[in-house]
């Protein structure tokens, strides 16, 4: 009786990890390109939340004042290094040089989502409602409206 004979076959595609390797809040900040320093202070302004409001009595339009804050971030450097000798990228089955390069890549986006949620302003950001309320149209679409505006 014959029996088959066990043969393995290399394929050179590379088939990715199920890792997250594009940054998901990245367009949600302000990115800015800095050559020294380790501080960088961010004017925020806004319209604190006022509302239209129509001529007064003696046909003058009310002025306002923007809300202006000063807000400051320490800059830190972060790396992420694959480490192959030459014998290993010449032995790999696949782009060695393509999979270290998306590996750290992906490295360095989940870290920047990391930040973005565990900043000081997003991580003591509050925007709650403690009243217990029934969901009515009204109230969700209150609810989303307020969040739409503080982004």
């Amino acid at each position: 009786m014959a029996s088959n004979a066990p043969m393995t076959r290399y394929v050179e595609e590379t088939i990715a990890a199920y890792e997250q390797h594009e940054s998901m809040l990245r367009a949600t900040v302000t990115t800015e390109h800095m050559r020294d320093g380790n501080i960088a202070t961010f004017l925020v302004a806004g319209s604190n939340g006022r509302e239209p409001v129509t001529r007064g009595l003696d046909g003058r339009i009310p002025g306002n004042s923007p809300t202006l804050t000063q807000n400051q971030a320490t800059l830190v450097e972060w790396h992420d290094k694959e480490v192959r000798t030459d014998f290993n990228v010449f032995e790999s089955q696949g782009d060695a040089r393509r999979i270290s390069q998306m590996n750290c890549v992906g490295v360095m986006n989940r870290k920047i989502d990391a930040d973005i949620l565990g900043s000081t302003g997003l991580g003591a950001a509050t925007l709650g409602d403690s009243s217990a309320a029934t969901a009515t149209v009204a109230w969700v679409l209150g609810h989303q409206a307020a969040l739409g505006e503080n982004d």
